[in-house]
């Protein structure tokens, strides 16, 4: 049966109360973060293997796009339909107080060259117990390390992936055999991993220097909702390089990047996924 009520004038809709609350209003910052490709054990809500590319300047967002064709006909043509031809999805990325491998990505280097001191000064972690933290970390011997210098951690696991960190030191206790930093590593290390003092990084653009895919997550902390959304890409690549802005000199530099995603084929669904949003209360 056809409806026969009727909307009536009002100085209140309804939908205001939508903004009245402000729980839809999605205030809050957003952390892009990148993990191995096709390392299932990996999870989009979990911690273990994921690492930021820095700070971001502005919110990070995923760019869909969908090129269509509309079929017209007749004297006066009119368009029947919209047929989808393509889609793509890109992220844009500019981020101030970057992580040393985000530059990397914004220079379009696969690689970064450490040249360690002419005599090197290397030790190990020593996890028996358990002590490492995102700001300290107890190793075999601190012999040569002091307060100020670079140095390399490989943080991570076998199981959800280890990549060599930078930090800087900010104390050594030779009794406790202690190492603090001035800034965090972002996934812990396990016991023997490798820490070196390092005298100097290097990039290089180079053609043909394929950047691995990554699996990247999005991570939106809605403080208006208490909530948090997470947009998780399973493949994404370098698409174009911006390299570092260091502006007038007055201001923190930018770097950038873009990534392009990639989509996965599913074959439970037999379709094509380019990322998935989830919205964790």
């Amino acid at each position: 049966m056809a409806d026969t009520t009727a909307i009536s004038f009002s100085c209140n809709p309804l939908n205001e109360i939508l903004a009245n609350t402000g729980i839809d209003a999605e205030v809050g910052g957003t952390v892009i973060e990148y993990a191995n490709y096709n390392n299932s054990d990996i999870t989009y809500k979990g911690t273990l293997g994921w690492r930021p590319y820095g700070i971001s300047e502005t919110a990070v967002r995923l760019v869909p796009s969908i090129e269509s064709y509309m079929p017209k006909a007749g004297m006066v043509s009119k368009s029947g339909d919209v047929l989808e031809t393509g889609r793509s999805v890109e992220i844009p990325v500019s981020l101030v107080y970057p992580t040393w491998y985000a530059k990397q990505v914004a220079h379009g280097s696969a690689t970064t060259v450490i040249t360690e001191p002419t005599s090197a000064i290397t030790t190990t972690i020593d996890e028996t117990p358990t002590a490492a933290t995102n700001f300290s970390v107890v190793v075999a011997s601190t012999t040569d390390f002091v307060a100020g210098q670079e140095i390399g951690i490989v943080t991570g696991s076998s199981t959800y992936g280890t990549q060599e960190e930078f930090t800087i030191i900010k104390s050594v206790d030779a009794g406790t055999k202690t190492i603090t930093f001035t800034k965090p590593i972002f996934q812990l290390p396990v016991d023997g991993a490798a820490v070196r003092v390092i005298a100097q990084k290097s990039l290089e653009s180079i053609a043909c220097g394929d950047i691995v895919a990554k699996q990247i997550r999005i991570v939106k902390f809605d403080r208006s909702a208490g909530n948090i959304r997470i947009d998780h890409i399973l493949k994404a690549k370098l698409k174009a390089i911006a390299g570092a802005d260091d502006g007038d000199g007055k201001v923190a530099a930018k770097y950038g990047f873009t990534l392009e995603v990639l989509p996965e084929y599913n074959p439970s669904t037999s379709t094509f996924s380019f990322y998935k949003t989830y919205y964790i209360n």
